[in-house]
């Protein structure tokens, strides 16, 4: 059986070197920004959502190489993000996570 597997690249990765880069500054990173979830902001994938442990949720740009907003959609109380989903209705984008 053979499997098909589509590659996918986005900035900060280099398939050929086989490298990563951060996007953040290493020295304003802490514990409770460590990413929980990841999922596409949008269907053109040209935006990346990344939840945190601390409820704050991301939005990395994918065209521009940096993150563009930062919104605060829950809390450390409420446990981790164990998803994320982008709800686009009535004209008003919403971020909704889903927690442990």
């Amino acid at each position: 059986m053979r499997l098909k597997v589509t590659v996918s690249v986005h900035p900060g990765v280099s398939l050929a070197k086989k490298q990563a880069f951060n996007f953040s500054d290493l020295s304003t990173l802490s514990r409770d920004q460590e990413v929980c979830a990841l999922t596409w902001g949008d269907q053109q994938e040209t935006e990346v959502l990344v939840g945190c442990v601390n409820g704050a949720v991301k939005t990395f740009s994918t065209e521009k190489g940096k993150f563009i907003e930062t919104r605060q959609c829950g809390d450390a109380s409420q446990g981790r993000f164990t998803g994320l989903a982008v709800y686009d209705g009535y004209g008003t984008r919403s971020v909704l996570g889903l927690y442990s």
